[in-house]
């Protein structure tokens, strides 16, 4: 099982299925940071992806909620949170999945 939050989600991104380049997480669905919530930071003009277009254009799956709204996916045991406010409900599934 994996869990990441927020721009945490970024990590995943560069993940290949083995020899064949092809992106580990392909197909899977998966949320991280909505727009709404990086346009707002001081760091959006720093940031060098935005989570969702950079998920979508390696052919997974993004949805968001409302900003600051918890909001997880749980898929193929991979477990994603929006934002902090996610933190919470994301452990607690991800250990739910560790225990299957």
């Amino acid at each position: 099982p994996i869990c990441a939050i927020g721009l945490g989600v970024c990590a995943l991104l560069s993940a290949k299925k083995g020899d064949s380049q092809q992106w580990a997480f392909r197909d899977i669905a998966l949320t991280g940071s909505s727009l709404a919530e990086v346009t707002a930071t001081s760091y959006f003009a720093s940031l060098p992806l935005i989570p969702g277009d950079a998920i979508l254009d390696r052919a997974g799956i993004f949805s968001t909620g409302a900003p600051a709204s918890v909001h997880i996916v749980v898929n193929a045991g991979v477990v994603t949170g929006q934002n902090p406010q996610s933190t919470l409900s994301a452990v607690q599934n991800m250990i739910l999945l560790a225990n299957q």
